[in-house]
């Protein structure tokens, strides 16, 4: 979930073409911060990684804007996109793992994590 939340929020920030983007910034600071918290009291390590390809962020773009959604250059979106989402990105994955979580879509490698894996 917490996931879910740092993903809508940067989505908000990085590609909505909005006046007010104040929440999002509230949820994606707070968020990020929740992460580093636990990823440092477990001493996980930070990877700077997207965790997403740009085609996936490609594909979400092209569904807001078929949605009519005023939003920003592309390009652009996605630099600042995955420039925000490797700040968090790889801690999230770590955390997933940590207590065998398995990702939901757009966290991490996505991979199937069974029950009592070691991975």
């Amino acid at each position: 979930m917490i996931g879910t939340l740092l993903d809508a929020s940067t989505l908000v920030l990085t590609t909505l073409d909005l006046p007010q983007k104040g929440e999002a910034l509230i949820v994606s600071r707070l968020a990020r911060h929740f992460v580093d918290d636990f990823a440092r009291y477990f001493r996980l390590p930070q990877d700077s990684v997207v965790g997403i390809e740009r085609e996936e962020f490609d594909t979400a773009y092209a569904r807001m804007a078929e949605l009519g959604i005023a939003l920003l250059d592309r390009d652009a979106a996605w630099a600042d996109f995955s420039e925000i989402r490797s700040t968090y990105a790889g801690r999230l994955n770590r955390l997933a793992r940590f207590w065998s979580i398995p990702p939901a879509q757009w966290i991490g490698d996505r991979s199937f994590i069974t029950h009592g894996s070691s991975d």
